[in-house]
């Protein structure tokens, strides 16, 4: 499905801190109290070291990261290439109607489960007795959402101009029920690192979702054809992980344990509320002000430019939280493997920001025609915020293991009493205004994150200053060349065309590339020995 824009982080969406051998602990979690030690973060596992076995933890933890790196690449290729093909097939009207019914269907599958899943995966109690709990509470979440979505549908249709919003998203709705049968499986097998068996359930049913849509495209469905793909998804998504689990849970409630998983979740859900809103408000404004077609514009350009946070930032982020987590006693080696995520993080999202930024023009052109020309400069400023974006991804794990997990939702809550504002008098200028805004935006909030996490892990600013000035040098030389070709007349005729942006984007490569590293020559070295030090670190040992 197309429309599953940036997300907040979830603590679901990484592998598991600890396994199943590691201890149990209630779920009476919450932040670390004012002056408690980081490693004694409540309602958690204890860290402990880990026996022999068939295969050490630290082991599981990188295969289990290099397989959801696998499954998300996948993910993110299928779904942006099926996002072409569709653009094709489809008018940008057909995707803002659906964009803007997804607002309220993306907002409510963070509360569809209330922070179970997220609870199964810290608690430690034996799998079997929570799942039933479990799986009721899911589904009566899923069944009351499902429900205020059919209320409220033509609230949202008259909000978006359109009366076809309304029915769009009532039929979405019904995959949260289909999708809260499958949620139990899903956190169980991440708990357990269980990735390569996760690898099938997280790509087939992005395919079965393009195929739907795709067929329905073409045989005239419209807008539709995105709803039947989505259903899709969520039927294969259900069926394969209850395929890939050996857990059958049968419904049944606790109340002992629905109380404990609640009192986890709540913490978890109202961060993921915030975030989601932030990432979102842009698509309501848009829509209610400018209408489909303007929102579908803006949602495909915004789509293409995240494509690099919600594939390498994401994919980082769940590699280094459990890394993070074990190591959070020791700040010499916390600060190291900081440093060394950071510096490498930073580097390949500017470069594909400048990627998207060369590209924009002629992709636009061969790739999707005539009707989607007001993609362009849109995607073009966005492709900034897509690797500032990209950046925010390397905070986050760190604030939630040592844990401050709060610090994410005050950060996400402060940007969008900033954002919000700013957006409703940026649209006055139409998609490029907002798209400013978010560039905006984001160069303030990434400096933020970057000020409190140096306080919270005693990280010297000047530091992290230092990593970040080759990869913003070499991009501000790499962009500056791309704007020179693009507004010089013989330059322009010169890069016109497919080969001509090839030949300007192995130009501008290797200017980025001389840059950074005449300013940091050890950045091979120092990408080579990061996955050595998440591997060392993950087993809680320093590094030789």
């Amino acid at each position: 499905m197309i429309f599953q824009r940036a997300q907040p982080i979830r603590p679901e969406t990484q592998p598991a801190r600890g396994s199943t051998d590691v201890g149990t602990a209630s779920l009476a979690g919450g932040e670390l109290e004012p002056g408690e030690a980081v490693g004694a973060r409540a309602g958690h596992p204890p860290i402990r070291a880990v026996g022999e076995g068939s295969r050490s933890l630290s082991q599981r933890a990188v295969l289990g990261a290099g397989w959801a790196f696998l499954g998300l690449g996948a993910y993110r290729i299928v779904s942006f290439l099926t996002n072409l093909i569709l653009a094709r097939l489809l008018s940008p009207t057909d995707f803002g109607l659906v964009a803007f019914a997804m607002i309220i269907i993306n907002a409510f599958t963070l509360l569809q489960d209330l922070g179970v899943g997220p609870a199964i995966i810290y608690s430690g109690r034996e799998p079997r007795a929570v799942a039933g709990t479990s799986l009721t509470i899911n589904v009566l979440a899923a069944t009351l959402l499902l429900a205020v979505t059919v209320l409220v549908s033509p609230i949202l249709a008259a909000l978006g101009g359109d009366a076809a919003i309304g029915p769009i998203a009532s039929v979405l709705a019904v995959g949260l029920l289909i999708t809260s049968a499958g949620s139990v499986q899903n956190a169980l097998l991440m708990r357990d690192l269980a990735f390569r068996r996760k690898l099938v359930p997280d790509i087939a049913p992005v395919v079965a979702s393009a195929a739907t849509s795709v067929a329905c495209a073409l045989l005239g469905f419209g807008a539709w054809s995105l709803v039947y793909g989505y259903l899709a998804k969520s039927i294969a998504s259900t069926a394969l992980f209850w395929a890939a689990s050996a857990i059958r849970p049968r419904p049944e409630l606790r109340w002992s344990i629905a109380a404990e998983l609640l009192r986890y979740g709540r913490h978890v859900s109202a961060a993921s509320v915030i975030g989601f809103v932030v990432m979102n408000v842009d698509y309501f404004i848009v829509g209610n002000a400018l209408g489909p077609h303007e929102l579908g514009i803006y949602s495909l350009a915004f789509i293409i430019a995240s494509l690099p946070s919600n594939t390498i930032g994401l994919a980082i982020a769940q590699a280094t939280f459990p890394a993070y987590s074990r190591i959070r006693d020791d700040a010499e080696l916390l600060n190291a493997l900081f440093a060394r995520i950071f510096s490498v993080l930073t580097s390949i999202s500017f470069a594909a920001g400048i990627a998207i930024l060369l590209f924009a023009e002629i992709g636009t052109t061969v790739g999707l025609g005539e009707q989607w020309a007001g993609l362009v400069a849109p995607l073009q400023i966005l492709a900034v915020f897509g690797a500032l974006r990209t950046i925010e991804w390397v905070f986050a794990p760190v604030f939630r293991a040592i844990g401050r997990p709060s610090v994410v939702w005050k950060l996400s809550l402060l940007r969008l009493v900033v954002l919000t504002p700013l957006l409703l008098v940026a649209v006055r200028y139409g998609v490029v205004g907002v798209s400013v805004v978010q560039v905006a935006v984001v160069a303030v909030f990434v400096p933020l994150n970057a000020v409190v996490i140096a306080r919270l892990i005693d990280f010297p600013l000047r530091q992290l200053w230092s990593l970040a000035l080759p990869p913003i040098a070499a991009a501000a030389v790499a962009g500056g060349l791309v704007l020179t070709a693009r507004s010089v007349p013989a330059l322009q005729t010169a890069t016109a065309g497919l080969a001509g942006s090839c030949l300007l984007g192995a130009v501008t490569l290797l200017a980025f590339l001389g840059v950074l590293f005449a300013l940091n020559p050890q950045l091979f070295a120092l990408g080579r020995s990061t996955l050595a030090l998440i591997t060392r670190g993950s087993n809680g040992h320093r590094p030789a």
